[in-house]
């Protein structure tokens, strides 16, 4: 990285920040007021806040950060209200997501944040998406023409 220009190694820095902080760039901004507010006032938000001292350490997948529960370094979204739907929307129609496949959303959203049945919910978004499926094409190679074969003697 000592090679690069000055110019490049700013960039890096720059890309590397936005992501980092991607959760707090998002154009949702109630969106982490929401979960903060999820796991401060909601009966099931706070038994999964005093389940986390209780889990072996070996097994510690869920921790609490800022009043956040985090799942392996990522926000963990509850399965509750339209949260995760919201998500989708963000990553998979904006301009950012760009009506991206399932593997390309998945990977953004994979970066800040969880929800059991993450893949599961992308695949039923996405294909649920009259934009996506009016716009993507086959990825398969196309099948050549027909040549019959000689006839032996």
């Amino acid at each position: 990285m000592q090679a690069a220009s000055a110019y490049d190694r700013e960039m890096f820095a720059v890309s590397e920040v936005v992501l980092k902080w991607r959760q707090y760039l998002l154009v949702i901004p109630d969106l982490l007021d929401q979960l903060r507010q999820y796991y401060a006032a909601h009966p099931d938000g706070q038994t999964l806040i005093q389940q986390i001292p209780r889990q072996p350490h070996d097994q510690l997948t869920y921790s609490p950060s800022n009043g956040f529960v985090m799942y392996k370094d990522c926000n963990f979204v509850p399965v509750v209200g339209d949260l995760s739907q919201r998500l989708l929307a963000e990553f998979h129609d904006s301009t950012i997501g760009g009506h991206s496949g399932v593997s390309a959303t998945v990977a953004r959203l994979a970066t800040s944040f969880y929800w059991p049945r993450l893949l599961t919910d992308v695949k039923a978004y996405i294909k649920q998406c009259a934009t996506y499926q009016s716009i993507k094409y086959n990825t398969q190679k196309l099948s050549g023409t027909l040549q019959l074969l000689s006839m032996p003697p």
